[in-house]
């Protein structure tokens, strides 16, 4: 219930998104795209109808594989939308019942597991990647693989069934999210590590790890093999700026303060303008004075025992780690150069965004929450616990009207312009959120993919789509005065068939385009530009 009235509020499944800025349309896009692949006899690694004429491999990308077919039966009957927004209000409620479980074997205490799991399934980071980020935000995999450790550390599975779970567990994980799949293993190993290190009398046990852990390596392989595969043959053409770990850390003063603002983007709600290059660091990274205080008070009650101790330096570890390579005191860069720049430049890892380590943090968190509402009799603590995970409980999320159009309705854009039609779709302006968002992958699944594009909006464009000043300008929304000679230039080397203006694409982006002489017509909403075929 508190996820439904958290994350949708009832607010209908057809007409609205849950969330905000345009990443939630890749990801519809994406929930339509496996589906329709396989259903088709496509290849659902390569998705050949965007970023024409190359097209995008898949792999690199934050493509839900497995939410997608997971959910292929609800798309199919009700569309993308409806599951996207379906799942993205179970994902708070699994990430929690995952916690719950895991923290009611830890402390065999139901009333500390249900604050374990609220602190997980409701934490900051939760609700703020509940916003614009399904592969993020559906976390109940990384709970469940701690369990299993746990589970075979105490003799409670046998080392197939424990090897088996985990391998499952991790390729959904990994087929959800790459980066958090890649980072739990990291953390994960840290965690056994320092537990080697501080409990001496379970050592022998946490080595016999080490062969559970190889022997259920040995099972997920074959379950990864498609993507690993095309990772290791294919050269990787969307890639993350060096510097883009530095505008994803957390900042200090999250550590202290909560507000509506550091967990949501609320409408109209000044953010500041201040930070590196114009952005502001990470705001899903929310502790607050109220969970602050029960950490103390578990330092003071547990600091000598050896579990104590390594949850709380893993606590420390995590939270410095989050802050990444450099520091962010408010909105204010520092430069201080932080212990996470030695990891900027190892394989895969270099590529993580610190900022996402909230995730590690706030399970951590849960842990320890419920392990000081387990250590005393009567409930006031688990009242203390609950209270102190309100603080940080994010209002209800704001939901987007979908921006549907007449025009990109099943069947009509090829009962105009031909089959498989080469467009380019311009981007409109946002009146909730502002400035200029790419729809076009909404529309493309809309359409129920009857034409093909050429961009699209899967994280950073291609390497070979960045050559063109068009696609660079519209990737990050800064347009020159001749941009309409960019269009025209981007159109002719991707052999772009039409250039579709929506009724929300700026004037003056239509004016530019008008200036060029091509010929237009007005089909239901939108002007569609025809480009003349190259001399």
């Amino acid at each position: 219930m508190l996820a439904v009235l958290l994350i949708g509020h009832g607010a209908s499944l057809q007409n609205y998104i849950y969330g905000i800025s345009s990443d939630p349309l890749s990801f519809i896009w994406c929930l339509a795209w496996w589906p329709h692949a396989l259903l088709h006899h496509l290849d659902p690694l390569h998705a050949s109808l965007v970023w024409q004429p190359d097209g995008l491999d898949l792999v690199w990308t934050t493509c839900v594989p497995f939410l997608a077919l997971a959910a292929a039966p609800l798309t199919l009957l009700a569309g993308p939308m409806v599951s996207y927004n379906v799942l993205t209000t179970l994902a708070p409620l699994l990430a929690a019942i995952s916690a719950y479980a895991l923290c009611l074997y830890i402390t065999r205490n139901r009333a500390a597991a249900f604050c374990g799991g609220l602190a997980y399934g409701f934490s900051s980071y939760e609700m703020a990647e509940a916003l614009e980020h399904l592969n993020l935000d559906f976390t109940a995999f990384v709970p469940a693989m701690v369990l299993v450790v746990l589970a075979r550390l105490d003799d409670h599975l046998s080392r197939f069934t424990a090897a088996a779970l985990f391998a499952l567990a991790l390729a959904a994980e990994f087929y959800t999210s790459i980066e958090v799949a890649l980072t739990s293993l990291v953390f994960g190993g840290l965690t056994w590590g320092l537990a080697v290190a501080l409990c001496r009398e379970r050592r022998a046990r946490l080595l016999r790890l080490v062969p559970d852990g190889l022997f259920a390596g040995g099972l997920a392989l074959p379950l990864l093999a498609p993507f690993l595969w095309d990772m290791l043959t294919k050269s990787r053409l969307s890639v993350v700026p060096p510097g883009w770990s530095i505008v994803t850390s957390a900042h200090v003063f999250n550590q202290l303060v909560t507000t509506p603002a550091n967990v949501l983007y609320v409408p109209g709600m000044k953010m500041g303008a201040s930070g590196l290059f114009g952005l502001l660091p990470q705001r899903d990274f929310i502790t607050g004075l109220p969970l602050l205080l029960v950490i103390i008070l578990f330092w003071r009650e547990r600091r000598k025992e050896p579990a104590g101790k390594l949850v709380l330096y893993l606590l420390l570890i995590l939270v410095v780690a989050s802050l990444g390579p450099q520091l962010w005191v408010g909105d204010v860069f520092t430069g201080v150069v932080m212990p996470w720049a030695l990891a900027l430049h190892l394989p895969l890892l270099g590529g993580a965004l610190p900022g996402r380590f909230a995730l590690y943090v706030s399970l951590v968190l849960a842990v320890i929450l419920a392990g000081w509402v387990a250590s005393a009799r009567s409930n006031r603590r688990a009242i203390a616990a609950g209270l102190a995970c309100a603080v940080t409980l994010a209002p209800p999320h704001p939901v987007t009207p979908a921006p549907y159009e007449a025009f990109f309705r099943p069947g009509r854009v090829e009962a105009v312009l031909g089959p498989r039609a080469r467009l380019l779709v311009l981007p409109r302006i946002d009146e909730t959120m502002g400035g200029l968002w790419q729809i076009s992958d909404f529309w493309q699944a809309e359409n129920d993919f009857g034409f093909a594009q050429v961009t699209g909006h899967f994280g950073f464009p291609p390497i070979t789509a960045m050559a063109h000043e068009a696609v660079r300008e519209m990737a990050f929304g800064r347009f020159s005065p001749h941009f309409a000679i960019d269009v025209a230039e981007l159109c002719q080397a991707t052999k772009t068939q039409y250039v579709v203006a929506g009724p929300s694409t700026p004037p003056d982006m239509v004016a530019g385009l008008r200036a060029l002489g091509w010929a237009s017509r007005q089909v239901d909403d939108v002007t569609v530009f025809t480009v003349p075929a190259a001399p």
